[in-house]
């Protein structure tokens, strides 16, 4: 069944540090069983590889047989297609927006590293571009309809959801596969060092003693569809918003944020009181969590009843995969019936005056979620989620 102007979550499916599946994640997250390990979250690469899916002859015969990054993002999708519904997916009609700040470098920074001056370098180098993970995925998937690549930083899975849902509301398609994935290379960890963003130990979101961010590998992906049937949850409007303040700084004020979020709850004819949990992006960065709660103060009050929480202290900080990750989270708390608390925040600071959630996992007594995403350069997306009505 097609609702006009529905967006619906039909499938969706996780790789992480703390889980291969959406529900195996969600369930850590309640138990506050975390993957992090010295402040980084590297996907188990024995694990990964005991893993099969639907697409695994095409990967191996391929060059890129090797590719962790496509290792994930193919058991992300399969699981995604699977909880969906195998002909749930048409590659020669159905959208794909892929969203990545890695892409493949896996297969090529080691050698521009250590071979400069080797020509043989240059095969490798032929990885190099953004969009040949895009390729890479359309081959393997057999895909010929409309795609995207989107790479707006930390942001970018979210910023996916929203053109996802515009392709579909439109006609452009009727179905659209949003994938995130992130690998960990010298250029991300080495790039966020310096800018002494990461924490050696477990983030603390929101915390009066948080020190950083744990950085962390992972793979999401979500069907969305105008098909209601078998949906988890509802997508009720999605949407971004570019403020420009500073290439690696948030706006102090969340002002960016602020609009994103104004605009979904506008489009989708809900009142900030009707929202129950905001699953925030609570990167655990000083500068992020104080923009983040300046944002919703805007427009919850500055005792929001709203409850909140962060859960990258379980899986980590997967860059442009987390909109995509955390909003299959979102997604799941109206199946599972719960929310997870913000894992190791033991005193919130005096600054971010929401209801964080500590310690333990709350219930879900609302319709309504909001998942927020910031990301460098200074784009801001929002989703908001809904509980599917029968």
């Amino acid at each position: 069944m097609s609702e006009p102007n529905g967006i619906f979550i039909k499938g969706s499916g996780v790789i992480s540090t703390s889980g291969f599946s959406t529900e195996e994640l969600f369930l850590n997250c309640l138990k506050a069983k975390s993957g992090i390990v010295s402040g980084v979250g590297f996907v188990d690469g024995d694990h990964l590889a005991d893993l099969t899916h639907r697409f695994q002859k095409k990967l191996e015969s391929g060059s890129s047989a090797n590719s962790k990054i496509l290792k994930m993002s193919l058991n992300a999708i399969s699981q995604a297609l699977e909880t969906a519904g195998m002909d749930s997916f048409d590659p020669a009609c159905d959208g794909l927006i892929v969203a990545t700040t890695s892409g493949l470098i896996e297969n090529w920074e080691d050698s521009l590293i250590n071979s400069i001056a080797d020509q043989s370098m240059k095969a490798n180098l032929d990885d190099e571009p953004l969009g040949m993970y895009l390729f890479a995925l359309r081959e393997i998937l057999g895909h010929t309809g409309p795609s995207l690549l989107v790479t707006s930083a930390c942001a970018a899975g979210g910023q996916a959801i929203s053109i996802a849902g515009d392709w579909i509301r439109t006609g452009k398609v009727k179905n659209c596969l949003v994938v995130g994935a992130e690998v960990l290379c010298q250029l991300i960890l080495n790039g966020f060092r310096s800018l002494k963003l990461i924490s050696e130990d477990l983030c603390k979101p929101f915390d009066q003693n948080r020190s950083g961010i744990n950085l962390a590998e992972g793979a999401a992906a979500l069907l969305l569809s105008s098909n209601k049937v078998g949906a988890t949850a509802q997508i009720m409007a999605a949407d971004f918003f570019l403020d420009g303040y500073h290439m690696t700084s948030p706006e102090p004020n969340g002002e960016g944020l602020e609009k994103s979020i104004r605009a979904n709850l506008k489009y989708s004819k809900v009142s900030a009181s009707e929202v129950h949990y905001a699953h925030l992006h609570g990167t655990a960065s000083p500068a992020n969590d104080i923009s983040e709660s300046n944002a919703l103060k805007s427009i919850f009050g500055e005792e929001s009843l709203v409850f909140v929480s962060s859960t990258k202290a379980i899986h980590g900080h997967t860059l442009a995969a987390s909109g995509i990750l955390e909003t299959s989270l979102a997604a799941y708390c109206f199946v599972n019936g719960h929310f997870p608390q913000s894992a190791n925040t033991s005193v919130v600071d005096s600054k971010i005056t929401q209801n964080v959630v500590l310690n333990d996992p709350r219930p879900l007594n609302g319709d309504y979620i909001l998942k927020s995403t910031l990301g460098f350069g200074g784009m801001n997306s929002s989703v908001l989620l809904g509980r599917v009505r029968v």
